[in-house]
C-alpha cells in the first residue's frame, strides 16, 4: 500500500513509487498536506479505488502518472485546478464517465494520456484552443464518440495523435497540415466517413508534415478515390495503413518513392489497376498487403528486391500469370498468401527450397497446375499450407513430412492420384487435414494413428478403400470427420468419436460399410446385427431416411469447410497498431 504517513512530508517535491506492485487505494491525505509536490508517479502498480479529488489541491504538480493500475470511477473535475501540469497520464485503468472539459484549459499540458479505459462522451469544441504546448494526445481504446474538433488545429506543436478504437464519426477535419512536427497519426478502428475528395482533404494536408512516421486510418467508413497525394508524403513514413475502408481508384504511382516504408496496407478496399512496377524500390518494406481488392495484372518482378519482406498478403484479387520464381530471394518471408486469384502455371520449386522461414503458404483457389515440388519438405518452419482449389496433379510428395510442425494442410479440390503417403503420419502437430475431392486411392495409412491432435479430417470424394481404422475413435479432439463418397467397407467403428453425437461425422456414399452409427444402421446392417430381435425392425425406408440425414450432414460439411477457412484467414487480417499509453 501507499503509506499514508507520507502525507507528513510537507517539503516533499517528488514521490515516485511506480513499478512496485503496490495495492490498495491512493490515500486522500496525499492531496491535502503536500503543497510543494511537483511529481506524483504511482504508475504500473495494482492500485484500486478512485482518483482522490484532493489531488486537485497540489498546485505545484507538473507530473501526474497513475497509468497501468486498476483505478475506477471518474476523472475528478478538481484536477482541472492543476494549472502547472505538464504530464497527465491515467491510461490503462478502469476509469469511466466523460473527460472533464476543464482539463483542456490547462495551457501548460505537454503530454495527455487517458488511453485504454472506459471513458465515453465527446471532445469539447474548444479542445485545441488553449493547448499551445501539447505534443502528445493519447485517447485510444475508449468509447469516445462525436467528431474531431476543428480547434485541434491550434495545437500546432502536436507530434503524436493516437485515437484508435473509439466511436468517433463524421468527416475528419483538415487540421493537421500546420502540425510541422507531427510524426504519428493513428485514427484506426473508428467510424469516420468520407465520400469525395473534399472529405479526404485531411489526407492531402498531411503532405506538409515532413516528419510523419506513422499514418493509419484502417477500419473506418472512408470512401471516394484514394488520394494520389499519398505518393508525396514524407520520405520518413514507415507505417501506412489505408486498409478496410471503401477506397476506389488505383495505387498511386510514385508510392515507391516512400523509401522508408516498413508496413504498407491497402487491403479491403475497391482498388483497381495494377501493382506499381517499381514497387521494388521500397527496400525497407517488411509487411505488404493488397488483399481483398479488385487489382489485376501480374506480380512485378521487382518485388524480388524487397529482401526485408516478412509478410505478403495479395489474396482476393484478380491477379494472373505465373508466380515469379524470383520470389526465392525473399529469404525473410514468413507469410505468402496469393490465394483467391487467377494465377496459373507451376509452383516454382525455388519457393520451397529457398524460403526456409515460411510459416504460412496459401496458394489456394487459383489455376495452378503441375505437381507439388518435392522441395516442400525443406520448409521446416511451415505451419499452414493451403493449395486447395487448383489443378495440381501427381502424387502427394512423401517429402511433405519434412514440414514437421505443420498444423494445417489443405489440398482439397485438385487432381492428386496415388495413395495417401504414410509419411503424413509424422505430422504429429497437425489439427486440420483436408484431402477431399481428389483421385486418391488405397487406404487410410496406419501411421495416422500418430495424429492425436486432429480436429478436422476430411478425405471425402476420393477412391479410398479398406476399413475405417478403429484408432480414429481415440482422437479426443476430432470434431469433424468426413469419409463420404469413397469405397470403404466392413464394420463402422463404434467407440470414441463414433459414438459421440456432438461430432460431425459423415460416411455416406460408402455402400459396403455396415454397422450402427449414431443409433441408426446405414447403409446396411452387419450380418451379426440381424438377430431375431432386430429382424424386421429396420426397413429399407428407414435406411433411405437415415441416409438422407447423412446427406444433410455432408451438405453441412461442405458449407462448414469454407467457413473454417474463413476463420483461419481472419487471423491474418489483424493489422492493428499497438496502443500508446
Amino acid at each position: 500500500m501507499v503509506p499514508r504517513n507520507l502525507a507528513n512530508c510537507s517539503q516533499l517535491r517528488v514521490l515516485d513509487l511506480g513499478c512496485n506492485q503496490l495495492s490498495g487505494s491512493i490515500p486522500v491525505e496525499l492531496g491535502q498536506t503536500l503543497p510543494k509536490l511537483e511529481k506524483l508517479a504511482l504508475g504500473n502498480n495494482s492500485l484500486t479505488g478512485v482518483i482522490p479529488s484532493s489531488i486537485g489541491n497540489l498546485s505545484s504538480l507538473t507530473l501526474l502518472s497513475l497509468a497501468l493500475n486498476s483505478l475506477e470511477g471518474i476523472i475528478p473535475q478538481e484536477l482541472g485546478r492543476l494549472s502547472n501540469l505538464i504530464t497527465f497520464q491515467v491510461a490503462a485503468n478502469w476509469l469511466n464517465g466523460s473527460i472533464p472539459p476543464i482539463l483542456f484549459n490547462i495551457s501548460s499540458l505537454d503530454y495527455f494520456s487517458i488511453a485504454v479505459n472506459q471513458l465515453h462522451g465527446t471532445l469539447p469544441p474548444s479542445l485545441g484552443a488553449k493547448l499551445p504546448k501539447l505534443t502528445t494526445l493519447l485517447l485510444g481504446f475508449n468509447k469516445l464518440s462525436g467528431t474531431i474538433p476543428a480547434s485541434l488545429s491550434n495545437a500546432s506543436m502536436l507530434q503524436n495523435i493516437d485515437l484508435p478504437t473509439n466511436k468517433f464519426s463524421g468527416t475528419v477535419p483538415p487540421v493537421f497540415g500546420g502540425m510541422n512536427a507531427l510524426f504519428h497519426l493513428n485514427l484506426q478502428k473508428n467510424q469516420f466517413q468520407a465520400s469525395d475528395g473534399k472529405d479526404l482533404s485531411f489526407i492531402d494536408s498531411l503532405v506538409n508534415c515532413s516528419n510523419l512516421n506513422v499514418f493509419s486510418i484502417l477500419y473506418n467508413d472512408l470512401g471516394g478515390v484514394l488520394p494520389l497525394s499519398l505518393a508525396n508524403f514524407s520520405k520518413e513514413l514507415r507505417h501506412l495503413s489505408m486498409a478496410y475502408n471503401h477506397f476506389s481508384g488505383i495505387i498511386p504511382h510514385g508510392i515507391e518513392n516512400l523509401i522508408s516504408l516498413n508496413f504498407m496496407y491497402f487491403s479491403g478496399n475497391k482498388l483497381t489497376g495494377q501493382i506499381p512496377e517499381h514497387i521494388g524500390n521500397l527496400q525497407m518494406l517488411q509487411r505488404l498487403s493488397f488483399a481483398d481488392n479488385k487489382l489485376t495484372g501480374y506480380i512485378p518482378t521487382s518485388i524480388s528486391n524487397l529482401t526485408q519482406l516478412t509478410d505478403i498478403y495479395m489474396y482476393g484479387n484478380k491477379f494472373e500469370g505465373t508466380i515469379p520464381s524470383t520470389m526465392k530471394n525473399l529469404h525473410q518471408l514468413r507469410t505468402l498468401d496469393l490465394s483467391d486469384n487467377s494465377f496459373s502455371g507451376r509452383i516454382p520449386g525455388e519457393i520451397f527450397s529457398q524460403l526456409l522461414s515460411l510459416r504460412v503458404l496459401d496458394l489456394g483457389s487459383n489455376s495452378l497446375n503441375g505437381t507439388i515440388p518435392s522441395e516442400i519438405g525443406r520448409l521446416i518452419n511451415l505451419q499452414q499450407l493451403r493449395l486447395d482449389g487448383n489443378e495440381l496433379s501427381g502424387e502427394i510428395p512423401v517429402s511433405i513430412s519434412g514440414s514437421a510442425v505443420l498444423e494445417n494442410l489443405n489440398l482439397q479440390g485438385n487432381l492428386f492420384t496415388g495413395s495417401i503417403p504414410s509419411s503424413l503420419g509424422n505430422l504429429r502437430g497437425i489439427s486440420y487435414l483436408n484431402l477431399s475431392d481428389n483421385k486418391l486411392s488405397g487406404g487410410i495409412p496406419s501411421s495416422f494413428e500418430n495424429l492425436k491432435v486432429l480436429e478436422v479430417l476430411s478425405l471425402s470424394n476420393n477412391h479410398l478403400s479398406g476399413s475405417i481404422p478403429e484408432f480414429l475413435g481415440d482422437f479426443m479432439f476430432l470434431s469433424v470427420l468426413n469419409l463420404s463418397y469413397n469405397h470403404f467397407h466392413g464394420e463402422l467403428p463404434v467407440k470414441g468419436v463414433f459414438g459421440n453425437s456432438s461430432a460431425v461425422i459423415s460416411v455416406v456414399g460408402n455402400d459396403e460399410l455396415c454397422g450402427v452409427f449414431h443409433s441408426f444402421t446405414c447403409p446396411s446392417a452387419c450380418p451379426y446385427l440381424l438377430t431375431k430381435e432386430t429382424e424386421g425392425s429396420f426397413s429399407a425406408e428407414d435406411c433411405d431416411t437415415n441416409c438422407f440425414i447423412s446427406i444433410l450432414f455432408v451438405l453441412d460439411l461442405i458449407l462448414c469447410f469454407p467457413c473454417m477457412e474463413t476463420r483461419i484467414k481472419k487471423g491474418k487480417k489483424d493489422l492493428i497498431l499497438p496502443c500508446f499509453i
